[in-house]
């Protein structure tokens, strides 16, 4: 997870060798943080969702959907019906929201420890960053496959798609926990000691080679499920519009690449 910022004392008071030979010289400027929340922080480890996804009350009355890059602070997880859920507060337009809400673990990169407040920024915000760029480029596709909808029948690759989606998400999804497991551990006592500890090792190592693979077929047919829609979508719109929405992802997607050995070095394998 994002190393919580490193603490820091003020020193003692120590009497100045120069006093009474003029006025101190003024502080220096304090960093602003331009992310940072108006109001309080709940004080809880922090999240970010990857991609535009549903958003729960805690009874489970779907509310609608947040955008990728929405940062959030979880107070815990549980088994609901409709899959692992974390109960969180959303921070929108950098104001913590007062009602605790539920979302899919699947959606959400959940870090350990570090609250959002005390997170190094040069470490959150690329991740909120590429987590934001995604659910934008996500949004195009799907405008894409909607053009494409109607009398043109369904994507071929759609079941395709979605089996693989379905199985690099569930590795993704335990790659993320054991990996938040073990730099917990860099600075915690797991609960089972260093047996535990090198568990998580060696179930990450093992899991290297099963990422890899589910990423590959899934960009495999990722690529040609785009290709489909985008082409399909074109018959039915202006040719300037398409050439727009194309122009943005291909933006958006090369604003993820710039971002992702930041990211891959707080997230990895992402």
């Amino acid at each position: 997870a994002c190393a919580p910022a490193e603490e820091r004392t003020a020193p003692a008071d120590v009497p100045d060798a120069g006093a009474g030979q003029g006025p101190a010289p003024a502080d220096a400027p304090v960093a602003v943080d331009p992310r940072a929340a108006t109001n309080a922080d709940p004080g809880f480890p922090w999240g970010v969702i990857v991609t535009n996804s549903f958003c729960y009350d805690p009874a489970l009355k779907r509310l609608g959907r947040l955008p990728g890059g929405t940062v959030v602070a979880w107070t815990g997880k549980r088994a609901t019906p409709i899959g692992e859920v974390a109960d969180v507060y959303v921070m929108r337009n950098r104001e913590w929201q007062p009602n605790r809400r539920a979302l899919l673990v699947s959606d959400l990169i959940l870090f350990e420890g570090a609250t959002y407040a005390e997170t190094d920024p040069s470490q959150r915000d690329p991740v909120i960053d590429w987590c934001a760029a995604y659910g934008k480029l996500e949004q195009l596709r799907a405008d894409a496959a909607k053009a494409s909808s109607g009398p043109v029948a369904g994507n071929p690759y759609q079941q395709e798609y979605d089996a693989a989606k379905t199985k690099f998400d569930s590795v993704q999804n335990e790659v993320n926990a054991v990996m938040s497991k073990i730099r917990w551990s860099d600075t915690h006592e797991l609960p089972g000691g260093l047996r535990e500890r090198g568990e998580l090792m060696r179930r990450a190592q093992a899991l290297r080679p099963l990422q890899n693979d589910a990423r590959r077929a899934f960009l495999e047919i990722e690529d040609k499920y785009n290709s489909w829609a985008e082409t399909e979508g074109r018959k039915r719109e202006s040719s300037s519009a398409a050439s727009d929405r194309a122009l943005r992802m291909k933006m958006l997607e090369e604003e993820m690449e710039r971002l992702r050995p930041a990211v891959q070095s707080v997230v990895p394998g992402i």
